[in-house]
């Protein structure tokens, strides 16, 4: 459809299916994004199909610098950041501190082995939202994300420690 302008300009209305849809696309909300950092390649694989069932879009990275670098190019689309406590060369805490850099605010959890957990205070005091201690099971902590990502949802620093079952990753 063709509009008159009253400086005789025309303007070109879309009022076509496409248009439509697009428009319809950009009002719709995004996934939440998460971006994972863990060294060891079967629990980020797990993590990405688990948490892509729960309604996450997933970015993957094998250390620090790898997690850095993707928050840089993908801070829009990431809400959450989870890095793994004993990242090899760039531990969990420094990449914090780097992401801070880049975003005072980014929302941050971590994920630690038993005998990593006793810098737990220190990670909460540093801006951690939780910390979840491995292994953990899979449903609760898809669940404990969605709740991290919801501004309206509970953000308190309290560490997540669950019991390890079969169910648990």
């Amino acid at each position: 459809m063709i509009e008159a302008c009253p400086n005789g300009l025309e303007l070109a209305s879309p009022r076509n299916e496409n248009a439509a849809s697009l428009d319809q696309q950009a009002r719709e909300p995004r996934p939440p994004g998460v971006l994972i950092a863990d060294d060891e390649a079967r629990l980020r694989a797990l993590l990405l199909v688990a948490l892509k069932q729960y309604g996450f879009s997933v970015w993957l990275a094998a250390d620090g610098p790898e997690a850095v670098q993707l928050y840089r190019e993908r801070r829009s689309e990431i809400d959450l950041v989870v890095l793994d406590l004993g990242l090899p060369g760039q531990q969990g805490h420094e990449t914090l501190g780097e992401l801070r850099n880049l975003n005072p605010d980014v929302r941050c959890c971590f994920m630690a082995n038993t005998a990593d957990f006793a810098y737990e205070r220190e990670l909460l005091e540093c801006g951690a939202k939780r910390i979840f201690q491995k292994p953990f099971e899979m449903v609760v902590f898809g669940y404990m994300l969605w709740q991290l990502v919801d501004h309206s949802g509970t953000t308190s620093l309290i560490p997540c420690r669950l019991v390890a079952n079969d169910d648990s990753f």
